[in-house]
């Protein structure tokens, strides 16, 4: 998976479903259509996606998972389940879900370091 970072699968799990506008991943993501530009022409160029032309309208690029961009994403999701089942060995099955809990408080808009609380 050269190239391919954790963070990318925030980009690419939102295509399982299909193609998809870059603006509509921004706007999902919640960053800019540039950022997301960056990132799918990086991504593009490592063989994780492909534009096509969008068949309801030539003028714009749908941006789809290639078959490689499918397995880096099962690959990830294999890792990810064996981490999370070693943290269930260590924690147990309630303090994990404690600690699942906390982490998506925290992504879900908690105060940032720095910020008044």
């Amino acid at each position: 998976m050269d190239g391919l970072r954790p963070v990318h699968a925030v980009l690419l799990v939102p295509l399982l479903g299909g193609g998809r506008h870059a603006s509509d991943l921004a706007e999902t993501l919640g960053v800019s259509r540039q950022a997301v530009a960056q990132v799918v022409t990086r991504l593009e160029q490592d063989g994780y996606l492909t534009r096509i032309t969008d068949p309801g309208d030539a003028r714009a690029k749908l941006i789809c998972l290639t078959p490689r961009g499918r397995a880096a994403l099962r690959a990830m999701r294999t890792t990810a389940m064996t981490i999370e089942d070693e943290w269930r060995t260590r924690l147990g099955a309630e303090r994990l879900a404690g600690f699942r809990d906390t982490l998506l408080t925290l992504l879900a808009g908690g105060p940032s370091r720095g910020e008044a609380r």
